[in-house]
């Protein structure tokens, strides 16, 4: 029976210590511009890791998406995991674009590299890839930067 408390004990305590804070080898995700960090753009950049926050503790990977203008209305995205920088092939990008109803849908080719025509300001911005947290750029009111 002194067993029993003892493994029970230990199971409550690492079950509230266990994903309460973010792991220390964590690279949290990014975002760039023509090769200008524009983090603070990515909504819920930190994961909240634990009971009760969104991200429960399920520890996914973080993508790294960066941008640059090659044209007036044509941009290349490249999409990476964060820590290891190894791209993502095929990954899906969402594009919404300020006076349109529909969002632009793209996936990424083998090297994980996307071609954006874009025909009015970019709002908003989620990458997705099997295993990573969603990355989402909110764009919305930051009128010149895309």
């Amino acid at each position: 029976m002194k067993v029993m408390l003892s493994f029970l004990s230990l199971c409550l305590f690492v079950g509230q210590t266990s994903c309460r804070s973010l792991p220390q080898d964590l690279v949290l995700a990014k975002f760039s511009v023509n090769g200008k960090s524009q983090n603070r753009f990515i909504v819920n950049r930190v994961p909240h890791y634990g009971d009760g926050n969104p991200d429960g503790c399920n520890i996914e990977r973080q993508i790294s998406f960066s941008l640059k203008s090659l044209m007036e209305e044509t941009m290349e995205g490249e999409i990476k995991d964060s820590k290891t920088l190894e791209a993502l092939s095929k990954a899906s990008v969402q594009i919404r674009f300020v006076d349109q109803a529909q969002s632009l849908m793209i996936n990424a080719d083998s090297l994980g590299k996307v071609q954006i025509q874009r025909s009015s300001s970019i709002s908003h911005i989620e990458v997705n890839y099997i295993g990573y947290r969603t990355l989402s750029v909110d764009l919305k009111g930051k009128k010149g930067l895309l």
